[in-house]
């Protein structure tokens, strides 16, 4: 993708920093028997951080430009270019410096520009001039011209570049803004409420939409607008999102010319998208969605849990079936006796919780040496439970109840924010009497 300055065609080498602007921007090329487009070029120079550097009259700075079309009929010239200096040094750092900068050749319709030092001085890091070529005349074809830099400072030499295109006559494109999406607030966005639609508006010469694509942040592929002035998103702004409107100038050209402007909205509250997320301080979110965490050391859920839900145990031998609608657990509390046929002892009361492919058991009665044939006692487990995963508990006992005893107890269902628990089934099932084995091992897992 062309911009009207690029600087992206070679891999710098140089101790200073060039940073160019041209005027008009981006170029225009001139017509055939036209009044030709004049334009000039500007190239900020700025320090680095190695300062202070001493300038000598050994040292300088080269600027090979493309001036005008090497085959053009009549010859192009640099006659009416005009070499300006500026040099802003502050008087009380050296009030010494002074550069010439002057045309050196010409080859093929390429100019070399040389900066050179008169005399000698330092200069600090940081530091910032520049320099500017102003009044040439832009060429007649459409075309991408690079600029090579030849930097030669305190004996160190090295090359640096940047991209200027020139772009066919009539062509424009600025005033890329983002505001609200129904447009009758002209005013541009800089922030918008989590989940807003933003409108793109922008000002160009394209007459089709081919001639305009459309990136944003987290989209892949370019977007076609279906008008050639703006565009609404589709759905509203969930994270900071940048946007960039690329327009190109001949579609049909074998190598387009395209320019582009990019604009950034930001999200107040915005989600978070991200492979992975470490935070040594506190995080605080409204939600946070993951596919697995890690959490090393202690945590803490604040108001993340929603309200509880209490059913009634079913009855002896008998199984409810329940579906929630959002992560949480489930807990079931029973207070049961353990039946005793003479000296004998029968089999306790026992709960069986069931969720996904979890089944945990408790007893809610024991043998209690030297008390009445019947003993009392109470248990609780707790099970966790997915959105839309089914749970049920069973009560069961094998040994019979007592004449007129009903278990006592509930079931709770807590979810992880905003869920509930609806019941979908009833079934009776048959007693089961488990070994004694079974029944330690079922016991020791399933008490909480």
């Amino acid at each position: 993708m062309t911009q009207a300055i690029a600087y992206n065609s070679c891999t710098p080498t140089t101790q200073f920093t060039y940073v160019a602007n041209v005027d008009p921007l981006p170029l225009i090329t001139s017509s055939e028997g036209a009044e030709p487009v004049i334009g000039s070029l500007q190239v900020v120079i700025t320090t680095g951080d190695e300062g202070p550097y001493t300038i000598t009259s050994d040292d300088s700075i080269s600027f090979a430009i493309p001036y005008c079309d090497p085959d053009a009929n009549p010859p192009c010239s640099t006659g009416g270019v005009m070499q300006n200096v500026n040099d802003a040094t502050p008087s009380w750092f050296d009030d010494t410096n002074e550069w010439t900068f002057s045309l050196q050749g010409t080859e093929d319709g390429v100019g070399v520009f040389t900066l050179s030092p008169v005399g000698s001085f330092t200069l600090p890091s940081g530091y910032t001039f520049g320099v500017e070529l102003a009044g040439f005349e832009t060429v007649e074809q459409p075309c991408v011209s690079t600029v090579n830099i030849a930097e030669s400072v305190g004996g160190t030499t090295g090359i640096n570049c940047f991209d200027v295109a020139t772009f066919p006559v009539g062509f424009f494109f600025n005033s890329l803004e983002a505001v609200g999406a129904t447009g009758s607030d002209p005013a541009p966005l800089a922030e918008v409420p989590n989940g807003t639609q933003v409108r793109l508006n922008w000002n160009s010469s394209a007459i089709t939409q081919e001639q305009i694509a459309i990136y944003m942040s987290g989209a892949s592929g370019a977007i076609t607008p279906t008008e050639i002035d703006h565009w609404i998103t589709p759905n509203g702004l969930t994270d900071d999102t940048v946007f960039t409107v690329a327009i190109t100038a001949d579609v049909s050209a074998d190598d387009p010319i395209t320019l582009s402007l990019s604009v950034a909205v930001t999200v107040a509250q915005p989600d978070i998208p991200a492979r992975s997320l470490t935070a040594s301080g506190a995080v605080t979110a409204a939600s946070i969605t993951a596919s697995t965490a890690t959490i090393n050391g202690p945590f803490t859920l604040v108001n993340g849990l929603g309200t509880p839900q209490l059913f009634a145990l079913p009855d002896v031998n008998q199984s409810n079936g329940y579906t929630a609608t959002a992560d949480g657990f489930v807990m079931a509390y029973i207070e049961g006796f353990y039946p005793q046929t003479g000296s004998a002892p029968g089999a306790p009361m026992y709960v069986l919780l069931e969720s996904g492919n979890i089944s945990m058991y408790t007893y809610a009665g024991y043998p209690l040496q030297g008390l009445s044939d019947l003993s009392l006692a109470t248990d609780s487990l707790w099970l966790p439970v997915r959105a839309g995963e089914a749970f049920s508990i069973f009560v069961n006992c094998p040994g019979g109840m007592p004449p007129g005893y009903t278990p006592e107890g509930y079931l709770m269902y807590v979810p992880f924010g905003s869920g509930v628990a609806t019941q979908q089934s009833t079934a009776v099932k048959p007693a089961v009497r488990r070994s004694s084995h079974q029944s330690r091992f079922i016991s020791a897992a399933g008490r909480s």
